[in-house]
This record gives structure tokens, sequence and C-alpha cells, in this order.
């Protein structure tokens, strides 16, 4: 319930109804069920059987919702950030501290856009990106400045044509597993939002994700997980289900069966027991 007049408020109201209800999670990739860029499939995943999914398939929904209630919103490429080996689809092959202001990046390859978020923009002039496809705050960012979102502080700079995200680190493992000092920016995404990509642009970054061999997080450990209105992350990553709330670990538990599997899926994440494993 709600205004659905096209402004902040209403971008809000909805990444966060969308959060609070719909599991970021890879069953699908790990049941080596491909995942394609196609609104259908994802409204039927998504809304019809009750599943969550990931940011191909679930900013593509969130885009689509966006268009028709008015919002002047187009998808923009991004990449997650993550100090591996170069080469790996997580590293950061398109380095934020190496994008010069006259560099228009390369997207192919292992350094395909393995990322897609939703930018927004107002009557006013402001814009914001929002992103339900991420796994973690934040739900939605000014494409400027600093910000506060859940336990985490925030911030958007600018490396030559492209935007960086990063976050204050308070010392504990994000989704990627990095563990940075407290107090310490780190970069989370790095995203383009001068001009709406095709669906070709998309497409092999998609695929990668996919891929096995470029070690993803989707392709290593079956995992659900999302952050409810209190604050508190559920975590189901292969049989070990947490609660955690930043940096501490409110509880932990190994799961022993299928049966107690699937009635976590369902309890904790609204999931039907259909759902693959």
């Amino acid at each position: 319930q709600g205004s659905l007049t096209p402004d902040r408020r209403t971008l809000e109201a909805l990444v966060r109804a969308h959060l609070d209800a719909i599991p970021f999670e890879n069953l699908d990739v790990m049941s080596k069920l491909a995942i394609r860029l196609d609104l259908r499939r994802a409204f039927e995943k998504i809304v019809v059987r009750r599943r969550g999914g990931f940011c191909f398939e679930m900013n593509l929904l969130l885009g689509a919702v966006l268009l028709a209630l008015g919002f002047d919103a187009r998808y923009g490429l991004a990449r997650v950030w993550r100090p591996e080996a170069p080469g790996s689809l997580a590293s950061n092959a398109v380095d934020c501290a190496s994008v010069r202001t006259d560099q228009t990046p390369a997207w192919g390859g292992a350094q395909a856009a393995s990322h897609i978020i939703v930018h927004v923009r107002f009557p006013d002039g402001s814009s914001a990106i929002a992103d339900v496809g991420f796994g973690e705050p934040p739900r939605v960012a000014a494409v400027a400045g600093s910000f506060h979102d859940g336990s985490h502080d925030f911030r958007i700079t600018r490396r030559g044509p492209l935007h960086v995200l990063e976050r204050k680190s308070r010392g504990a493992p994000g989704l990627q597993g990095i563990v940075s000092p407290p107090g310490t920016w780190e970069p989370r995404i790095l995203f383009d939002t001068r001009t709406s990509r095709p669906r070709s642009h998309y497409e092999p970054g998609l695929a990668a994700v996919q891929d096995p061999k470029y070690d993803t997080i989707f392709t290593r450990s079956p995992f659900a997980t999302r952050t409810r209105p209190d604050g508190v992350r559920v975590t189901l990553n292969g049989n070990t289900f947490k609660l955690t709330n930043g940096p501490e670990v409110l509880s932990s538990m190994r799961l022993a069966t299928q049966e107690e599997y699937f009635a976590c899926l369902s309890t904790n994440f609204n999931m039907p027991a259909d759902a693959p494993d």
C-alpha cells in the first residue's frame, strides 16, 4: 500500500518492499538451469513461483515495474569490485584506480559487465541508482555524495566517466568474503549511467557469472540471503544457516537433512519447498 507517484519516496518504498520479501539466491545456477535476460521468465519465477534470484533477474523486473509506473528509468552496466587475480570474472579488471577521464572501459570477455543496475532520473534533475540484485545494501543511492543505509555508511565517487559505490568497512566480511580494516572505504560496484545499452551488452556478463571457470559466488555453493526490516541478515549458505547483524553472528546452525533445508527456505525466505537444491 502507498503512493505510486513516480518520485524518490515511492522508489524507496518499492525497493524496500522487494528486498523485505524476495531473497537474493543462486539455486537455479547451482542446478545448471540457465538464467536469461527474459522478463516473462523473471516474472514467472519471482512473482508466480515465489522464488528469488540475482541482479540480471531482479533488477530486470524492477526496471520494468518502474517504467510501467511512469518512472524515467533505464538499465546500466556495472561490475562488482573484487581484488582478485587478473583474468577472473570477479577481479576488478576495469580497475577503479586505473580508469582515466579519457578512457571508456571495455566490458567484454573476462571484463564483462557482471552486474546490472537501474538508473532513475527525477523531474528536478537529480538521479539515483536502485539495486535489488546485489544481496547487500544500499537499496537506493543518489548518484552523488555520502549516505547511510542499514548498518553502513556509503558514498559514490567518480572515476573518469564511471561512478564507484564505496562502503565504509565495519570489519565484517560481505557476500564476497572480503574483510577490510574498520573505517576504510571499500569499492563495491563500478557502474555506468551514461547511456542505455542494448541487450547484447549484458548477455556476456550474464553468461560469465554462471560459468564455473570464473569462480564467482554464484557457482561455488547454493545460497539464499535477505536483510530483514530490523537490519538482521538471514543467510543460508550450503547447509549452514546464520543470522548476523554487521560483524556480529547472532546464531548459526548446520542443517542435517534435506527436509530441514527446504523447511529453512520456506520459513526464512518464503520460498516453495520444490525450489532446486
